[in-house]
């Protein structure tokens, strides 16, 4: 994480929650599906 946030293309990107996690990858859905629902919440809350 601390790679790309380092990298000239972190700029592009608006970071609003961003979570490294100990188990998973690029399906994280399919692979830890509970601390994907746990991270989609924690982005979300409060905006309206």
């Amino acid at each position: 994480m601390a790679h790309f946030l380092a990298s000239d293309r972190a700029a592009w990107y608006n970071h609003v929650n961003l979570t490294a996690h100990d188990r998973g990858g690029h399906f994280i859905p399919w692979e830890v599906p509970d601390q994907w629902v746990d991270d989609l919440r924690r982005t979300f809350r409060g905006r309206r």
